[in-house]
């Protein structure tokens, strides 16, 4: 939403994409009513069987790369707060160098 001069929100946009142009006004939502968040984690790296299975296990550093370096096993996984996401998936760096990416 924008500011109008006098302060007032504007909800009717002046610039549009093309296949937006009649859609109305923004309507404002809660964001946790869009879409489901959450963190994932990393698994502890000293414990070896964790890595090397079929799961890629994508880093935050990773977030902008069309591949991934690691991969985990199902107990990398299993013991781990790490997540599975699917493709088309949001995916935001929540923290370190690439936050906000």
């Amino acid at each position: 939403m924008k500011l109008s001069n006098d302060n007032e929100i504007k909800l009717l946009p002046e610039l549009r994409f093309p296949e937006f142009e009649n859609d109305g006004k923004w309507e404002e939502k809660q964001i946790g009513k869009v879409f489901t968040s959450f963190s994932g984690g990393t698994p502890d790296t000293s414990e070896k069987e964790f890595y090397g299975g079929e799961i890629p296990f994508i880093r935050s550093a990773e977030i902008n790369k069309d591949k991934t370096e690691l991969s985990l096993t199902e107990a990398g996984l299993k013991n781990s707060s790490a997540k599975l996401v699917n493709k088309g998936d949001l995916l935001v760096a929540l923290y370190g160098a690439n936050s906000g990416d």
